[in-house]
């Protein structure tokens, strides 16, 4: 059975708040390591009225100490003692959970590349774009839908590669897919060298 220590952040919270969020860390523990049974310590204390903070933050680290895992709730990185724990925690290497991470990991982006036929000619930019001012060096791009516009000359040319007339927006599509698959397969780029 490993001892959970269960951080979250309490300034502001009523009691069956902070209780609602340690019964869902609890939850997410048990979803994550199904075969571990998990003994909760106490993490927030009944001290007389006027204690001082440092108090609470002296027996949460002291509890801190005998636990195996740590569960850090959504919004501990914003909270002074929890982020006191959390550092406590890494430095005497106890095994951290962060419910944030956790969760952004599920809904994790996936990564596109993005290819597009386009005409374009060295220009001047004809107005302020962003940061961007009236003559500075770039490209006038014409996409296939007829939309024109202005990009700065680091960023087209980092983006952009002049290629023959033949070459059309499905030849580079099935040649980008198939870029993209030989490195994924291969592990590395230098085939395309």
């Amino acid at each position: 059975m490993k001892k959970l220590f269960v951080s979250c952040p309490m300034n502001g919270k009523t009691f069956e708040e902070i209780v609602e969020v340690r019964k869902e860390a609890i939850k997410l523990m048990k979803e994550k390591f199904p075969n571990e049974e998990f003994e909760v310590l106490k993490t927030f204390f009944d001290f007389e009225e006027g204690t001082h903070p440092l108090k609470y933050m002296a027996e949460s680290i002291r509890m801190l100490a005998d636990a195996d895992i740590a569960f850090f709730a959504n919004g501990w990185d914003k909270a002074r003692g929890c982020k006191i724990e959390h550092e406590c925690a890494a430095a005497y290497n106890i095994e951290i959970v962060d419910e944030y991470a956790e969760s952004k990991e599920e809904k994790r982006m996936k990564k596109y590349i993005g290819c597009k036929c386009v005409e374009a000619e060295p220009c001047k930019a004809w107005k302020e774009m962003g940061t961007h001012k009236v003559g500075e060096d770039g490209y006038k791009v014409a996409y296939p839908d007829g939309y024109v516009t202005w990009s700065p000359k680091d960023v087209f040319e980092a983006a952009y590669v002049e290629t023959p007339e033949s070459v059309t927006q499905d030849v580079l599509r099935d040649c980008t897919k198939q870029i993209v698959l030989g490195v994924v397969v291969t592990g590395t780029s230098e085939n395309l060298k």
